[in-house]
């Protein structure tokens, strides 16, 4: 019997085997068109990742890099109020590659006289109050570049127009204020603190006002490095650069060098062959001093 048919009297139709021979072809290009959508969304894929890991870790720079500028400006006006220009050693970097910031809150108030206990008669006009962190600032022998005494307010008292202030120093600020000597003007502060923990095997950058809660900055980081540009003999030129925390009390940073990498997301992992996506990097210049 005929499949189909034609006027001339000739057979029309397929036979089993061009049916077979078109659906291989059919599958074979299906395959192809497949595998190449499938290799597209995964370079896509890579690349966006690749974009967001930039993105991170400018995120990660800017945030650190923001900070220290800001608490160079703050704390040089603040301390030019009182101590005509005092230059002050602000930041200061932490074992494990964390920094610590201290950022001015306001003007610095100038002591007039101290008291024994730690207490202090300023001007009652400075604003300061119970819980309030303050930066001890103008003592007389301290070392240039040298981290600031940090303390908090835990009385405060009124004395006509000005105000008595007890303040809480820790053993190593205590310590220090008691070798450099006496203050001359206490500064409203805010102490930001940046560390690094390990979270889903990467490194996370967290940033901590005062004692408060931890907040995270960035995620995925590979590292985050901070090189310093030191003036060792204090001559106000750059002689040196090191990086991580320094060791002295008389080194000076002028300038800092932030950088940060972030590991891109391997949501899809490449096909055997490619290369491994690398880490994306940022990298910010910030001056801290007038040194050249």
């Amino acid at each position: 019997m005929m499949v189909g048919g034609a006027r001339g009297g000739s057979p029309t139709g397929f036979s089993l085997l061009e049916l077979l021979v078109a659906t291989v072809c059919m599958a074979m290009i299906a395959g192809a068109v497949f595998s190449l959508l499938v290799g597209s969304a995964a370079a896509s894929r890579r690349e966006w990742n690749a974009l967001e890991a930039r993105r991170v870790a400018n995120a990660a720079a800017g945030a650190v890099a923001r900070d220290l500028a800001q608490a160079g400006a703050g704390l040089e006006q603040a301390a030019a109020v009182q101590l005509g220009g005092e230059r002050i050693g602000y930041a200061e970097p932490l074992p494990g590659g964390g920094l610590r910031v201290v950022l001015a809150l306001g003007t610095a108030v100038e002591i007039t006289a101290h008291q024994p206990g730690s207490r202090y008669v300023v001007d009652a006009g400075g604003g300061l109050g119970v819980g309030d962190v303050v930066a001890a600032i103008g003592s007389p022998a301290r070392p240039a570049g040298a981290a600031l005494p940090l303390g908090m307010v835990t009385l405060a008292l009124p004395v006509g127009a000005q105000q008595e202030l007890q303040v809480a120093w820790r053993a190593a600020e205590a310590a220090a204020i008691s070798a450099w000597g006496p203050p001359r003007a206490l500064l409203p502060a805010l102490v930001r603190t940046y560390d690094l923990r390990t979270a889903d095997g990467a490194l996370q950058l967290g940033r901590r006002n005062d004692d408060g809660a931890r907040q995270p900055v960035a995620d995925l980081l590979e590292s985050l490095t901070v090189t310093w540009l030191l003036d060792t003999d204090g001559d106000g030129h750059t002689d040196a650069s090191q990086a991580g925390a320094w060791g002295g009390t008389n080194v000076r940073a002028c300038a800092a060098h932030i950088e940060v990498a972030v590991v891109p997301s391997l949501t899809l992992l490449p096909d055997p062959g490619t290369a491994v996506p690398q880490p994306q990097q940022a990298a910010r210049w910030v001056t801290l001093r007038g040194c050249s």
